[in-house]
Formats: C-alpha cells, sequence, structure tokens
C-alpha cells in the first residue's frame, strides 16, 4: 500500500517544478529562504496534486478510449 502512494506521488517527477524554481531565484539574487521555502514547498504540492489528480483520472480507463491510442 506504500509502494502504491510513493507511486502515485511520482517523487522523481518532482524536479520538473522545482529545479526551475530553484535556478530563477539563484539567477535573481533572491536568496530569502524565509519566502522561497513556504513558496518551493507549495510549488511542491501543487505538483504532487496535479499528479494524484492525473493517476485519480486515469483510475476509469479513460487512456483506453482514447482514439489516438489505437494499437
Amino acid at each position: 500500500m506504500f509502494k502504491r502512494f510513493l507511486k502515485i506521488l511520482r517523487l522523481p517527477e518532482q524536479t520538473v517544478s522545482l529545479v526551475p524554481f530553484l535556478f530563477g531565484a539563484m539567477d535573481s539574487h533572491f536568496l530569502k529562504l524565509e519566502i522561497l521555502v513556504p513558496v518551493g514547498f507549495g510549488l511542491l504540492l501543487l505538483s504532487v496534486g496535479s499528479f494524484v489528480i492525473n493517476e485519480y483520472v486515469d483510475s476509469f480507463d479513460t487512456d483506453t478510449n482514447n482514439p489516438r491510442k489505437e494499437n
């Protein structure tokens, strides 16, 4: 059960949103941790939430009805 929950979160794929955020902060020399940490955490939760919603919608087998995925 716990492994399935971790798989739904797709933690290795979270770098897609966090890396540009961190590099943007470093490039702009904005290093106020009291702002960066909560915003980064919110961005992580937003990204995880979108992946969880995607997994939930895919659980209804909507991808099998996609005409572009004919095998």
